[in-house]
């Protein structure tokens, strides 16, 4: 089993069954350049190698240990934007033809590619002339699917609480700290800097909550620890005596943490499957959501009583647990509140989580492939094709809750 909270995207196997093929895209005036890495089979490299050179890649080069390649960006392509976002899920898709995946994409700029690809000895074992790799590329282009425009945005919510009023926050933590833990001080050392037992007292309910944040889930990474501080968490998210600003970033914690093994799938699932580790997250992430889906039910059951920012995080939790929300009668209301923001990047991004909630795998992927089509990201926003319907739906969201 993997525990893919501590994985990279990259990692070459052991057994070196797996080759590298670092290739680049397109053509044209020396000033942008992409490089992606694929790994693949090596009895699978030849082919690879081929495909990449008909969609105009200048330079490959197949090597006993891999392949290497680099080219120049066409001068009609947009450096870094959704050229290069359609161009590396086209390469993902045709490594995971060949069961293998992406390692890396990137680009750089120079007056001098080849000289960087021919650096330390290294040789072409295919290279285009600049007229057919450009032709090449044009009708890749060509072919990438036109970005529809983004929906409107929706404005902020009209019932969203004023921000920023500390109140009394120390005494309301010390009481949480005493039910939950036994100790009035032993929140504020879960989330001390320095560690338990410096005495460290926050100047503000948002340092304390950030703080926490970093010591239970810093980078976003579960620990069986994190799973012991989901309580805490939720008490700090459902006690209206604290700050609106804590109790929404509290929310958008349980969030993170439940939805952050199925991100984890979307984003590595290529990597995973071809490697033959299977899709299966460490035992942190198994524990966290496990945690966060113990208290489901009594979140889902505070939407009457939430301002919409709030709904927003309940409907990503939704779409995290489909059973709860359907036991809890939220998948109505959920519904309702996403038509009611229907035609905007908000509503878009409540389809989706209610498509996910109902456990609807095919509308799901509508709703992915249909945010896809204008997202900045394009065929990237939604994680890899391999992963399971909800964890590419839940990889989505977690950016979009941010915008909408």
């Amino acid at each position: 089993m993997l525990g893919i909270a501590a994985s990279g995207a990259g990692g070459a196997r052991p057994d070196a069954t797996l080759a590298r093929v670092t290739q680049g895209a397109g053509v044209g005036v020396a000033a942008s350049y992409s490089e992606f890495h694929l790994l693949v089979a090596q009895d699978a490299v030849d082919a690879v190698a081929q495909r990449l050179a008909l969609r105009g890649h200048r330079w490959v080069t197949v090597r006993d240990d891999g392949v290497e390649s680099l080219c120049v960006n066409p001068p009609s392509a947009d450096s870094g934007g959704r050229w290069q976002d359609c161009e590396t899920a086209a390469v993902e898709a045709i490594a995971r033809e060949y069961g293998g995946y992406l390692g890396s994409a990137g680009e750089g700029s120079g007056a001098s590619p080849e000289r960087h690809f021919l650096r330390e000895g290294r040789r072409a074992s295919i290279e285009l002339d600049a007229e057919t790799a450009l032709q090449r590329r044009r009708v890749a282009i060509a072919a990438f699917p036109t970005q529809l425009p983004e929906p409107a945005q929706a404005g902020p919510f009209d019932d969203d609480p004023e921000p920023g009023w500390d109140g009394d926050f120390l005494a309301v933590v010390r009481e949480i700290s005493r039910r939950l833990l036994g100790d009035p001080q032993a929140a504020f050392d879960m989330a001390a800097p320095d560690g338990p037992g410096s005495g460290w007292v926050p100047g503000a309910a948002d340092e304390f909550i950030g703080e926490l944040h970093n010591a239970v889930m810093h980078q976003d990474a579960c620990y069986p620890h994190t799973a012991e501080a989901v309580p805490l968490i939720v008490a700090l998210a459902t006690d209206e005596r604290m700050p609106f600003s804590v109790r929404d970033y509290a929310y958008g914690m349980l969030y993170s943490a439940a939805s952050n093994g199925d991100r984890l799938i979307a984003y590595l699932a290529d990597k995973l499957i071809a490697e033959g580790d299977g899709i299966e997250v460490g035992d942190g992430l198994r524990l966290t959501h496990a945690a966060v889906q113990a208290e489901a039910a009594s979140l889902f059951a505070r939407w009457d009583r939430e301002p919409g920012a709030i709904r927003m995080t309940l409907a990503a939790l939704a779409a995290t647990y489909p059973s709860q929300a359907a036991a809890s009668g939220l998948l109505p209301e959920l519904a309702e509140f996403a038509q009611r923001w229907a035609g905007t990047y908000r509503g878009a991004a409540l389809r989706l989580a209610s498509a996910a909630a109902q456990a609807d795998d095919q509308d799901t992927l509508a709703q992915v492939a249909a945010i896809e089509s204008w997202h900045w990201k394009g065929p990237l926003a939604g994680g890899s094709p391999l992963a399971p319907a909800r964890s590419r739906a839940l990889y989505l969201l977690d950016e979009m809750l941010l915008v909408a």
